[in-house]
Order: structure tokens, then sequence, then C-alpha cells
């Protein structure tokens, strides 16, 4: 990626930190206003406005911010660096949140005060084409929410044999027609890398 791509994506990054607005924020920040001090854990950090919303609504709580995505951390620790408000009461750290346990027990956590659980895939990793996720703008078919993962969805895609591709979509989308949606994404893929190949 030229570096001129890479700051063109870096601005359009921090464009979308700026607009984004996290859902059911209030509803969240008022449900954690009355937890009890200590840390609460934002399993799914993303750009963190859920997080600066239960810190600003419970001044007795800290928070751990999980994600696996490394613009969630590297958003995160401009944050921290940019808001002397939360040195000492945001901690972010790269994993995945079906670590927590072996998490906490690393950093002496014997009881948290709450947890929340934002699931599914962030504004960000759809707005931004590369990261693979958007149906509204072409870019790779990546899809790793984890960037340091070994294989994007190309590599499965172009890889796999196709009973194990149907076995993946119908274990994991609940998708009865998963023959017929595995044929029209193999066909997608394919007109995708020759208008690429073209241009």
């Amino acid at each position: 990626m030229t570096s001129e791509k890479s700051s063109e994506l870096n601005s359009q990054h921090e464009s979308q930190i700026r607009s984004h607005q996290p859902v059911m924020l209030e509803e969240i920040a008022q449900c954690f206003a009355t937890v009890p001090p200590g840390v609460v854990v934002d399993a799914t950090f993303g750009l963190g406005g859920h997080a600066k919303a239960i810190l600003k609504a419970n001044p007795s709580v800290q928070i751990l911010g999980l994600d696996q995505d490394a613009d969630a951390i590297a958003n995160a620790e401009r944050m921290i660096a940019n808001d002397a408000s939360l040195h000492g009461r945001l901690t972010v750290r790269r994993i995945r949140f079906d670590s927590l346990n072996t998490l906490l027990e690393e950093l002496s956590i014997k009881e948290i005060s709450g947890a929340l659980f934002d699931l599914g895939v962030s504004s960000p990793q759809l707005d931004i084409a590369q990261r693979g996720f958007s149906y509204r703008n072409d870019g790779p078919l990546d899809m790793r929410m984890d960037q340091r993962s070994e294989l994007s969805a190309a590599d499965v895609v172009n890889s796999y044999q196709e009973s194990e591709l149907v076995g993946i979509i119908t274990d994991n989308a609940d998708e009865r027609f998963a023959r017929r949606s595995l044929e029209r994404l193999l066909l997608l893929d394919r007109l995708r890398r020759l208008r690429i190949w073209l241009k």
C-alpha cells in the first residue's frame, strides 16, 4: 500500500471516529451509572464511545477495554494520550473477549462491577472498504476481525473445498441455502478479481 493510500485511509478513519454515534449510548451510560465502584469491562471497545460515556456517567469505575482489532487499540491509545481524564481510568488490551478470564487473572482482578458486549461488526470495519466487511464499497475479501489472523476470507474461499465452504456457511450463518449462497459468493469474488485485473 502506498503512503498516499495509507494517509487517505487514516484520514477516512479519523473522520469516522469523530462522526460515529454508538448505539444506545444514553441508555448504556444510565445502566452503568449506578454500578458499584470497580472495573467495568468493555469487551468490544471499538471506537470507545461507550467506554467514555460510562466513565463520564460513573466517576467511581475504571474501564478495561478489550478488542482484537489493531485499529481499535490504536484509537484507544490516542484517546488516552489526548485526554488526561482517562489516565488511570481506561486500560485497553488487544485480546479476544473469550480470553477475558485469563486476562482478569493476569491483572489480578477478582471481581468486576459490570460488562458490556456490543457484538457484531463495528462501523469502521463496514465503512473502510480495505477491511473487507463492506457491502457498500469495493475492497479486498479480507474480513479478519484480528488482522494478525493468517487467513483472510479470500484465502478461505479460494483454498477450501466446496463442501468445507458449504459447511462453514451452514454451521455459522444458519443459512438454509448455503450452496446457492456459496455459488453467488464465488461468482462475485471472480467478478471482483476480473474487474481489478482489467483496471
